[in-house]
């Protein structure tokens, strides 16, 4: 077949004008009869997605992805939050008893490399074991340390209490009144210098027995984290931003309301922690000098008597003593991040109102 027509026809359609119509290419019978009507005439629409068919390749990931969009449809209903909540809190879990078997682990390993008897460094389980047995009163070893390990937390508590009030009050004066803080500063220093198992026969003696003695020295071993934080707060104001304080005509309540308060309170916050921990030391140690007849410390000094007869007496005392310890930092953070928050939402910015 020659392709010489064909060559020439294309180069005739490009020659000619865009109104002249282009002849057909010779060998092609021109259309004759009336212009085709009906369905076939009418332009077909575009082809819309639908369905593949049966047996189709498509058919199966179209099926894994409408189920991994249930799937995560159904995550995120109440089930879907109800597993990720048990998932967060499986982890924490993890975490938190991840550390303890590492210890039990390493104090098994140095139990037995170095041949310690039993009489002076028991098993874990034996310690584990005590805490359900029965104390010579009949009374169950558990409930008697968990007792005298609330009377304990509620002296921590109360000398917590009172050392973030004192604690903070100094400290808000120690940053504002420079003079007032060069003076002050050393003595603070001094109340922790002072052995507190020195003069917690003195303040028992003073106090008496009662838990206001306990309450009074746990104060005096947390208020100075507290106070040093909140006066570091304050004085780490940048000197912008009380400029632009003043350039609104905040008054000093203004000031400190707005800007030294959050500021202090932030500061605080990270220092409960230490708080917290030194309260529980401080009430533990009010509670050894003698007269004392409730408290960890009493549990302590009964089973150290009793030592080589019961070593894990002693043991369980001590770590009944640290647990309680942990739940009274983690309470307290908690209580004074919430009352943190509620006494920021009474903070207002200047509005510039002369």
């Amino acid at each position: 077949m020659s392709r010489t027509p064909a060559v020439t026809a294309s180069s005739t359609a490009r020659g000619a004008s865009p109104s002249a119509p282009v002849p057909p290419p010779t060998g092609t019978p021109p259309p004759t009869g009336p212009p085709p009507t009906g369905p076939s005439a009418t332009k077909s629409p575009p082809p819309t997605a639908g369905p593949p068919p049966t047996g189709s390749p498509y058919t199966e990931a179209g099926t894994g992805a409408v189920a991994g969009t249930g799937a995560l449809a159904a995550t995120a209903g109440p089930r879907g939050h109800l597993r990720a909540t048990l998932i967060t809190v499986g982890y924490r879990t993890i975490l938190a008893v991840a550390p303890i078997i590492v210890l039990a682990a390493l104090w098994e390993l140095l139990k037995a490399l170095t041949s310690t008897e039993d009489a002076r460094l028991p098993h874990t389980w034996q310690v584990l074991s005590y805490f359900a047995s029965e104390g010579s009163t009949g009374e169950g070893e558990l409930r008697l340390l968990l007792t005298n390990l609330g009377t304990t937390i509620q002296e921590a508590f109360v000398g917590l209490a009172i050392g973030i009030v004192a604690g903070g009050a100094l400290g808000i004066l120690t940053a504002r009144y420079a003079t007032f803080g060069r003076s002050i500063r050393p003595l603070l220093v001094l109340t922790q210098t002072l052995p507190v198992v020195a003069i917690a026969p003195a303040l028992i003696i003073w106090l008496g027995h009662s838990w206001v003695s306990k309450a009074v020295l746990a104060a005096l071993c947390s208020f100075f984290p507290i106070a040093v934080s909140v006066a570091r707060g304050i004085e780490d104001i940048p000197a912008e931003a009380r400029r632009v304080f003043a350039s609104f005509g905040a008054g000093r309540w203004q000031v400190f309301r707005s800007l030294e308060l959050p500021s202090a309170l932030t500061q605080a916050n990270a220092a409960v922690h230490t708080a917290a921990a030194l309260a529980v030391v401080g009430a533990v140690v009010a509670e050894l000098p003698a007269g004392s007849t409730e408290g960890m410390a009493v549990l302590v000094l009964s089973s150290a008597q009793f030592y080589n007869f019961e070593p894990a007496a002693l043991w369980c005392a001590a770590i009944t003593t640290a647990v309680g310890g942990l739940v009274t930092v983690y309470l307290a953070q908690a209580i004074f991040t919430r009352l943190a928050k509620l006494a920021l939402r009474t903070s207002s910015l200047p509005t510039g109102d002369h």
